[in-house]
């Protein structure tokens, strides 16, 4: 008799996101529909564009990155909004239920628009961080099959894999490749070196802290590939991919080599997402999560390899769902 395991994202780990939208509405607006909708109470503050730190509140500011163009509305910038400091499903579900009233309201994430999500690593040591980034080079091509074209070349979102100098065939020690990857540049502003696939340049900065005697405050790393988007769906299940994957990096050796994964449940292994052997219920957020990740393979992929695997998962999900 096959073996029953039931999965649950139980991530306590502490998480805030960057939404870049258009003007289609004023900040004001969006204020009042975020208070209206918002189920904790946070305050809300509007102002130009400022750093959020560890904030409690939401935080909704200009950006000048992320316009449309001046001939079509006749000002090129755009909102940034930023959450709150959050943990949990209960966040996630809210956070991703404001954006969607946003988008109700007419509110767009247009072509220049991305959307970034911060996460908290104060329990990663640099050893520990450099596992994750061999697993994060590793996954890349495959993540690059869940996003639209633009994202592909962006300057915004650089991929490690064409950003640093390795040997995808080399088994790297974790010292060694952390010392090929970590920053040079720490830099809050005007720092080509935050614009990756996964910035880690606060989480090098919070080291270098730490060495120093003085205690780090923004140890985090940084989700900085997907497309800007207001869509409750997107919203909810970047994150739990995210933390989800950062979660099982704890406790992994480094890889035998960096060269990039091909196959799709190895994928999903790597993001938390693989069946155990015998029978795997997932709870809600991972089911939609996992769901989510293989229709965009579908949507967004050219390898029709992956995408006949992709929709072969998919139909024994929803049928095994049904």
């Amino acid at each position: 008799m096959a073996t029953v395991t039931h999965r649950i994202f139980a991530s306590t780990r502490r998480f805030g996101i960057e939404l870049e939208t258009g003007v289609e509405i004023d900040r004001t607006d969006i204020r009042d529909i975020i208070a209206k909708t918002d189920t904790t109470g946070r305050s809300i503050t509007v102002s130009n564009w400022a750093e959020s730190k560890d904030n409690s509140y939401w935080h909704i500011k200009h950006d000048s990155s992320c316009g449309i163009n001046a001939h079509t509305l006749g000002r090129d910038y755009g909102w940034e909004i930023a959450s709150y400091v959050a943990t949990g499903p209960d966040d996630i579900k809210n956070i991703a239920n404001c954006a969607q009233k946003l988008q109700e309201a007419g509110l767009k994430a247009n072509n220049n628009c991305g959307y970034h999500i911060h996460a908290e690593v104060k329990d990663f040591t640099a050893d520990m961080f450099a596992v994750l980034m061999a697993r994060w080079i590793k996954i890349e091509p495959f993540l690059s099959l869940i996003v639209p074209e633009r994202r592909l070349h962006n300057k915004h979102c650089k991929f490690w894999y064409d950003y640093a100098k390795f040997d995808r065939k080399s088994h790297y020690a974790a010292k060694d490749l952390w010392s090929m990857v970590k920053p040079t540049n720490h830099s809050p502003h005007d720092n080509s070196q935050r614009k990756t696939t996964l910035n880690v340049v606060n989480f090098s900065a919070a080291l270098l802290s730490e060495s120093e005697g003085i205690k780090a405050k923004r140890k985090t790393a940084e989700l900085r590939l997907p497309e800007g988007t207001l869509a409750a769906a997107d919203i909810s299940a970047w994150v739990v991919l995210f933390l989800s994957f950062i979660d099982n990096c704890v406790g992994k050796e480094m890889p035998e080599t960096l060269s990039a994964i091909t196959r799709l449940e190895e994928f999903l292994e790597y993001l938390g997402l693989s069946h155990d052997e015998g029978f795997t219920i997932f709870d809600e957020p991972l089911y939609n999560t996992k769901v989510w990740v293989l229709q965009r393979l579908v949507d967004y992929s050219s390898d029709k390899e992956i995408v006949s695997a992709a929709r072969s998962y998919l139909a024994y999900m929803i049928s095994d769902a049904a």
